[in-house]
Order: C-alpha cells, then sequence, then structure tokens
C-alpha cells in the first residue's frame, strides 16, 4: 500500500502549531528572554524617576504597551494550542517571583502575572480559548502571601492589592510542594528539538575559519576531556605528553583572557586555603610546592606552564 504525503490541517483551516511546541524549547527558551526584557525594562523606567513612582503599576503598562505585550492574546487562537501556551506562560512569569529575584523583578512579575490573566479575551464574539486558574505550588504560594511585608511603600499598597484581587477571585490552584514535581509538564523546557545542525551526517569538515558554534562546542570538550582526566574515579593516569596535548587544544579554543581569570580564581582559592589551615594551626605538608605555583602564575605560560617547566 502507498501512502502519499498530506497536511495534518483539514482543508480550509488556518494553519497553526501542535500544542507541545508551546511547552518545547523552541517556545520557551525565547519567551523566557522575553520576560527578562520585559521586567528589565521595568525596573529601568521604575529607577528613572527621581523619586518612587506614587503609580508603579501605571509606570508597568507603560512598558507593558511599549513592548508589544498588549496584544499578545493575539498571538496564538488554535483552542489545544492555546491552553498550553497560556499555562506555559504564566508558568514562566511564576518563576520570577522566587524569592532569590530582586525584589522589582518579583513585583514587575507579579503585576505582569495579573495583567496577562486579566486580559484574556471573554467576548463570545472573539471565541477564544481561556484558562480559569493559576496554578502555584504550595511553597510559591506560600512566598507570595509573604512578599508584600519585604516591600515599601507604595510598592507594598499596589502588591497587596493585587494578592487580595487574584484571592478574592480564587484563581489559584495549588498542587504539592515543588519538590514533588507536581507540575505537567514536570519541568519547561519539556522538549528540546533535535536540529538538523545537530544531526551528524558524515560530511566533510568545512574549510575556512571556525564559527563561534564550533569554537563553543570545541572548549566544551576539550574542559570535558581535562575533567575526565581529573575525576577520581579510579583511572590510568595520563602520561605527561597526552597531557601536554590537552592543554594545548584548551589554549587554542578559550581566549587568553578566560585563563588568567581562572588563574587568578584558583590562585584566591588556594591562599585562602593557605590562610585557613594557618590560622588552624595545622600543618602545611607542600610549602615549597604552593611556592612554586605563586611564582609560575607571574610568569608569561601561567599554570598550564608547570609541567613544561617540570620536562624542562
Amino acid at each position: 500500500m502507498s501512502l502519499t504525503v498530506a497536511p495534518t490541517v483539514p482543508r480550509g483551516s488556518a494553519p497553526s502549531l501542535q500544542p507541545f511546541y508551546y511547552a518545547s524549547s523552541l517556545f520557551v527558551d525565547p519567551m523566557r528572554e522575553d520576560i527578562s526584557t520585559l521586567l528589565v525594562a521595568f525596573v529601568t523606567a521604575f529607577a528613572r524617576e527621581p523619586l518612587e513612582p506614587e503609580k508603579p503599576f501605571e509606570v508597568f503598562k507603560t512598558v507593558w504597551k511599549d513592548q508589544g505585550w498588549d496584544l499578545v492574546h493575539l498571538k496564538v487562537l488554535d483552542a489545544r494550542a492555546r491552553e498550553v501556551f497560556l499555562r506555559s506562560v504564566m508558568r514562566l512569569l511564576v518563576e520570577r517571583m522566587e524569592p532569590d529575584e530582586h525584589s522589582l523583578i518579583r513585583v514587575g512579575a507579579l503585576f505582569a502575572l495579573y495583567t496577562f490573566y486579566n486580559i484574556q479575551p471573554d467576548s463570545l464574539d472573539i471565541n477564544l480559548q481561556s484558562v480559569q486558574y493559576i496554578i502555584l505550588t504550595l511553597d510559591s504560594f506560600e512566598q507570595l502571601l509573604a512578599f508584600p511585608g519585604a516591600l515599601r511603600p507604595p510598592l507594598r499598597m499596589y502588591v497587596t492589592y493585587i494578592i487580595s484581587q487574584l484571592l478574592s477571585l480564587e484563581v489559584f490552584h495549588i498542587i504539592p510542594h515543588t519538590s514533588l514535581h507536581a507540575h505537567n509538564p514536570r519541568t519547561l523546557p519539556h522538549t528540546i528539538p533535535l536540529l538538523m545542525q545537530d544531526i551528524d551526517h558524515g560530511h566533510k569538515k568545512k574549510t575556512g575559519r571556525p564559527s563561534q558554534l564550533t569554537q563553543s562546542q570545541r572548549a566544551e570538550k576539550a574542559l570535558s576531556e581535562l575533567e575526565a582526566y581529573n575525576s577520581p574515579v579510579p583511572r590510568d593516569p595520563p602520561t605527561p605528553d597526552e597531557y601536554l596535548v590537552l592543554k594545548e587544544q584548551l589554549r587554542t579554543v578559550v581566549s587568553s583572557e578566560a585563563l588568567k581569570a581562572a588563574e587568578s580564581l584558583t590562585m584566591e582559592r588556594i591562599q585562602a586555603a593557605e590562610k585557613h589551615v594557618r590560622d588552624k594551626n595545622l600543618p602545611l605538608d607542600d610549602q615549597e610546592g604552593l611556592e612554586r605555583l605563586k611564582n609560575t602564575v607571574t610568569q608569561s605560560s601561567g599554570l598550564l606552564g608547570l609541567l613544561q617547566q617540570d620536562k624542562n
């Protein structure tokens, strides 16, 4: 039996994306960036005022419209896909309300969640899918209730009012603690599509200057190989020549500035450990090796030149 290629959308219907697209990295990652852009713009506009604005929500609404978010509900019209779209966006906004975020970012995320939920078209003439509940884990709900206490007026009054409005409308659907992974899907993004450029077709290597993606992949591979050699899992130690080859590979794909920064961080940690040992009056077993490290880091070859010096 032969099969013919045919579209999955019925003839005459508007084309639409599959619902799972709105839980995949193709949508989630750019949406996270758009949300970050919105929140940073709000913080910037808020801080631009000579004094704290008396109407912070008015500042937010201006930024919301300037960023084009007032038309966000017209981007997805298909009912099945729209529900996943709405759930994903609200979940991404909720994740920016976590306590480890800056207080103004949390305020902006709450303003955005409140606005996004309330401007869902509910007219029978438009007939667009809407959601009735905002899903929150138990710990996120508790953090939301405690949030106004960490703010000063006038932000505290606005945040308290918005939370009280949402509570009075009973829009929160509480699910178990975050640690129990009760969300569906469990994580966002839920799927990471395999793109064509990620597939090895066995083609010959391209000539010319490598792209930034290729350089990044080479750097990750070199670093992972170095990490594998330093793994505590028992294995035959590399020979000095093998280690030197790996170091040269690392030098070709990592900039000298990045290497210098890594060396500085390494020395800071070594010196902090040395100070801790001395403060505790503990024996320092390898004072000579420590002095060699301090002397080597001042030379042009840096810490990566230690083994080369030993061979010489």
